[in-house]
């Protein structure tokens, strides 16, 4: 039996989203997984994990190493910055195993000598986890169709990427001003509340935007499937190159990834989004109008786009990805 601990408060994002893929990942490669959540007490009810589809139960920490599961920390950072340091710390010396996903993770790590060879996502994690074991994230596909290309009747961008700092928000803000309305991005993703009071005088127009969509499994790539192209313009300073799940939800249905090309500069050696063949970038708001207006006015080819999107998926297939976890993990 393999547990996946999910330590995060968040109830939606990357760590849900790459919790809920890996366990139907193992359940396809013929694994036995459970969601855990660590409470004060154990429950004998099963919950619903916000509203994807699988379920968690939550454990007091002893009556988890009672099981003697293979464990596999998937979400270890809390909305509210809360980290419980010793229950960590007692997970590792327990052999647990822990994933990384981006530099911030390393924060929860009190001792970093108790992570033996944690898993990473990207082949830039390294930088910062130079023990790192790298697997790709695992995608379960939803909607994919690679002999679909009719966009003919989309609206035209959308971004489901959370409306923050990390996520260049502003630059689609300012963007916006510069399109006409039908060609500006329908900003989806949940609004980050430093980020609302920082701009929301600039562009009262922030709060007017109908935000978020229902947190399911599919939610994010039902919104995709209506547009043309998703806009995520993420940078990390210490990371970048490959996957988010932003990124494949929206080539899972369809649309066209507008990235931030400081995601794709951080390592061109280890990169596998690529700018014009699975994805289009641009680095400031004038490029992302100019941009928007050449997929208007058909200077990009959407079919080769597309399908370059669908490519790239499929490197991710959840039953092969869940395979290699299920082998790394030795159940």
């Amino acid at each position: 039996m393999i547990s996946l601990i999910y330590l995060s408060s968040w109830p939606i994002g990357g760590s849900t989203s790459f919790t809920v893929h890996l366990f139907h990942a193992l359940k396809l490669a013929g694994a036995e997984v459970q969601i855990i959540k660590i409470g004060k007490r154990s429950e004998k009810k099963d919950r619903p994990l916000s509203k994807y589809g699988v379920v968690y139960r939550r454990l007091s920490l002893d009556d988890l190493l009672a099981q003697k599961t293979t464990m596999l920390i998937t979400a270890a950072l809390s909305k509210n910055g809360e980290i419980d340091h010793d229950m960590i710390n007692t997970l590792l010396k327990n052999g647990a195993r822990s994933m990384i996903f981006d530099a911030n993770e390393l924060k929860v790590y009190s001792d970093r000598s108790l992570l033996i060879r944690p898993i990473a996502i990207r082949e830039s994690n390294r930088r910062y986890a130079p023990d790192a074991v790298v697997l790709h994230s695992p995608y379960l596909r939803r909607r994919f169709d690679d002999k679909h290309f009719d966009h003919g009747t989309r609206k035209h961008a959308v971004s489901i990427a959370r409306t923050s700092f990390t996520k260049n928000s502003h630059l689609i803000l300012e963007a916006n001003r510069k399109v006409p309305p039908e060609l500006a991005v329908d900003l989806r993703g949940q609004l980050h509340r430093s980020f609302m009071f920082r701009f929301k005088k600039d562009y009262p127009e922030l709060m007017t935007h109908k935000m978020g969509f229902p947190a399911t499994f599919d939610g994010a790539v039902d919104i995709c499937s209506q547009y043309l192209a998703m806009v995520d313009l993420t940078v990390f300073a210490e990371d970048g190159g490959a996957s988010q799940y932003s990124f494949m939800e929206a080539m899972d249905a369809g649309a066209i990834c507008i990235v931030h090309r400081g995601w794709l500069s951080f390592d061109p050696a280890i990169a596998t989004l690529k700018e014009g063949v699975n994805c289009l970038a641009v680095a400031s708001a004038d490029e992302l109008v100019q941009t928007l207006n050449d997929l208007h006015t058909g200077k990009h080819d959407i079919t080769a786009l597309v399908r370059g999107g669908y490519e790239f998926i499929k490197r991710y297939d959840a039953k092969i990805i869940g395979e290699t976890y299920r082998q790394e993990l030795g159940a």
